[in-house]
C-alpha cells in the first residue's frame, strides 16, 4: 500500500491502516460483530507524502448486504454489482452513533463484494470497474440522538 488509510466507526474507534493486506481483515472483524455500521476509510498522504481527502464510506456487518460510497475524487455514487437484486426493506447502519437508514437501491452488492472493491480501491486510489457506481446519495433518515 502506497498510501495510509485512516479507518474509523461507530463509537470512536480508530485504526491507521499503513499496509494493504490489513484492510480486509479489519472490516471482516467489524463485520463479525453483526451490528451494521458505517466504516469510514479515509486516505491520509498519497504516494509523495502530500495530505489527501479521499476515501470510502462502507456497510459493514449486515448478513447479506453491504454499500460502498466513495468520497473526494472521483466523485461517483453507490456501488451497485447488476447481479445482486434491491434488498426487500431499508437497512439501517450506525453512522457516528445515529441510526442511519440506507434504501434498497443503495446496498446492492455483498460484503464480500465490498471487501474485493475495497482491496481495489485501496490497490489503486479509484473505484473499481468490477461494479457500476450508481446514483449519488439520497437524504438520509436519521434516528436516534
Amino acid at each position: 500500500m502506497s498510501v495510509q488509510y485512516l479507518a474509523t466507526w461507530a463509537d470512536g474507534h480508530r485504526y491507521d491502516l499503513d499496509r494493504t493486506e490489513d484492510v480486509v481483515p479489519l472490516l471482516v472483524s467489524i463485520h463479525e460483530s453483526h451490528k451494521p455500521v458505517v466504516v469510514t476509510l479515509e486516505a491520509r498522504v498519497d504516494v509523495r507524502g502530500l495530505p489527501v481527502t479521499r476515501g470510502l464510506h462502507l456497510g459493514v456487518g449486515h448478513g447479506k448486504r453491504g454499500f460502498a460510497f466513495p468520497f473526494g475524487r472521483p466523485t461517483t455514487g453507490y456501488a451497485v454489482h447488476r447481479g445482486v437484486r434491491p434488498w426487500h426493506r431499508e437497512i439501517v447502519f450506525g453512522f457516528d452513533g445515529t441510526a442511519t437508514h440506507f434504501q434498497p437501491a443503495e446496498t446492492r452488492i455483498t460484503p464480500e463484494q465490498m471487501w474485493e472493491l475495497t482491496l481495489a480501491y485501496v490497490a489503486t486510489g479509484r473505484p473499481t470497474e468490477t461494479v457500476d457506481w450508481g446514483r449519488p446519495p439520497t437524504r438520509r433518515k436519521r434516528t436516534g440522538p
